[in-house]
């Protein structure tokens, strides 16, 4: 009976939904290097047995809801390497109820991990959270924050946590960070902003880990706007004055050139007969 199963770099984009029915007692599979755009999750549905998988390699763009929701015996996930992958959205991992090590790292667009992409109290698909039990690795991404997607005792109770290599933002976002263990927060390193760049997180001060206040940027805005309105209406009521001044002088200027029109007055001379001046 097949165990172990190697379709590593076979040029897969797609699989047949009913492909592991002949191979029931399948624990170890590897889809990695191969053209997945999504996550074949019917076909993975029929393989209840499975234990470790590998999608590293692939197309996707996200990993999205209920993408594994079916693997409830998988302990060993991995997602590296992933070109293309952006996003990990909210309820994409939960049901995966024997979840030990979780490994996305070296995917270098993604920028973004949903607090619940664990799973959620409120998710209709489970209402138990995933929780990796052992290892999670999430190393040379393009993460700039994270909101933490597991309980604060969930971290303590990993044995190894992997965040390096992140261009981390470090501010108020992140001040769950420094709850976790010394040696994790020395790998988180900050790319910003640019007065703690290079520093880890384990030697910023929880103070220096600020926020711009919303009602304070909000204001800052509005106050720009409303420079660049005042702005504009003062241009405006200046090209109208200018062009009033302007029609002014060239009536004024019409009116001194102007010639009137000169009507010659013609006199009628009565002239009267003298008959002494006939000879």
């Amino acid at each position: 009976m097949l165990e172990r199963l190697d379709l590593q770099d076979t040029g897969l984009v797609r699989l047949p939904s009913e492909i592991f029915n002949p191979t029931p007692y399948l624990m170890w599979l590897s889809l990695s290097s191969n053209a997945f755009e999504n996550v074949p999750e019917e076909a993975l549905s029929r393989a209840i047995l499975l234990e470790s998988l590998d999608l590293s390699g692939n197309d996707f763009t996200s990993l999205d809801r209920g993408n594994f929701r079916h693997l409830t015996k998988v302990s060993l996930l991995y997602l590296n390497n992933l070109p293309r992958l952006r996003r990990i959205e909210k309820d994409a991992l939960v049901g995966m109820l024997s979840l030990k090590t979780f490994s996305c790292s070296y995917n270098p667009n993604l920028e973004y991990v949903d607090a619940d992409a664990f799973g959620s109290e409120n998710s209709t698909i489970s209402r138990v959270k995933t929780t990796p039990h052992d290892k999670l690795y999430l190393r040379q991404n393009a993460l700039r924050t994270l909101q933490s997607p597991l309980k604060m005792e969930s971290w303590s109770s990993l044995s190894f946590v992997d965040l390096a290599d992140n261009p981390w933002k470090c501010d108020c976002k992140l001040l769950w960070m420094k709850q976790l263990r010394i040696e994790t927060q020395m790998n988180i390193v900050c790319d910003s902003p640019l007065h703690l760049r290079g520093r880890p997180l384990s030697t910023v001060d929880i103070t220096d880990l600020k926020c711009q206040d919303r009602w304070a940027l909000t204001a800052f805005i509005l106050s720009i706007s409303a420079m660049a309105v005042f702005g504009l209406i003062i241009l405006t009521a200046s090209s109208i004055v200018c062009s009033r001044t302007r029609l002014g002088l060239y009536v004024r200027a019409k009116k001194q050139f102007s010639y009137a029109k000169v009507t010659p007055k013609i006199e009628t001379v009565d002239l009267e007969w003298d008959p002494s001046a006939d000879i």
